[in-house]
């Protein structure tokens, strides 16, 4: 059976037993030839934001480890971050990324408010403001890259 010359107002009952004689004008997209060959990370999702998570708590055996703590000695930040959901939850501390928090002031000892960027400028400014305490957080923990304070660099540093 040859294709009709117009088509019809209704649907065939039965498909046809071979293949039209014409491509479709508008075929659908091919998959790529070479696929990847891992999914895309996490971290390229246009949703992500790198920072730990302060609310997660890993249960390793009988403690609970924030991401925080899981930072603080080098072996346990390797072991702990090769599970996806502490490096979901740990982005710095995994060393996935190293940013600071665009949103974070603190006070000096002048009374001066300032951004993260500040404690680049001197050397000696990160060493006074960054093992401190202020405005709900390490100033090290929000300005994690000023502060020289990702991933394996975490555990360099007495808390």
């Amino acid at each position: 059976t040859s294709p009709s010359k117009r088509p019809s107002r209704s649907p065939s009952v039965m498909p046809t037993s071979s293949p039209t004689s014409k491509p479709s004008s508008k075929p659908s997209k091919s998959p790529t030839a070479n696929p990847s060959s891992q999914p895309v990370p996490f971290f390229l999702a246009s949703d992500f934001v790198c920072k730990n998570n302060f609310d997660y708590i890993y249960i390793d055996g009988n403690k609970e480890r924030s991401c925080q703590n899981i930072g603080l000695r080098e072996e346990r930040r390797v072991r702990l971050c090769s599970l996806s959901d502490v490096r979901v939850n740990c982005p710095i501390t995994c060393d996935i990324c190293c940013e600071d928090d665009d949103t974070y002031t603190f006070t000096t000892d002048a009374g001066n408010t300032q951004r993260c960027s500040w404690l680049t400028v001197k050397e000696r400014r990160s060493d006074k403001y960054c093992p401190t305490y202020q405005n709900g957080s390490m100033i090290r923990v929000a300005c994690p890259l000023s502060c020289n304070f990702c991933g394996s660099n975490m555990n360099n540093d007495t808390l």
